[in-house]
């Protein structure tokens, strides 16, 4: 890969990233409004927990707003999240310390 290709993927990437920031307040009523969304996130989650043994490590990589968290911690995963929006990652602390602050949940910055 060139310097050139390097500088346009870290360019794209901060557009990506500044995409979420905006949307993230608006994000879950995004996802909650289309209704294939449920259905494919109730897929994902049960082939996962069949494939994934109960209680270990899982990395929720580009975990948005942290809408698997409640499956996730219900299965007894120990989750290593990592999200570069630090809006929808803000979303997903708030979300920990308000619905499951009972859950060990490992967030990256930045």
């Amino acid at each position: 890969m060139t310097e050139r290709e390097k500088e346009q993927d870290v360019q794209i990437n901060k557009r990506n990233i500044s995409y979420y920031d905006e949307i993230a307040e608006n994000y879950d009523a995004i996802l909650n409004n289309d209704g294939a969304n449920k259905i494919i996130r109730d897929i994902v989650a049960v082939k996962f927990s069949s494939l994934v043994k109960k209680g270990g490590y899982v990395l929720d990589f580009g975990g948005g707003t942290g809408g698997d968290l409640d499956w996730l911690i219900r299965q007894h995963y120990h989750v290593i999240f990592c999200e570069p929006s630090t809006a929808m990652r803000k979303i997903a602390v708030n979300r920990v310390k308000k619905e499951f602050h009972e859950a060990i949940i490992s967030f990256f910055d930045d």
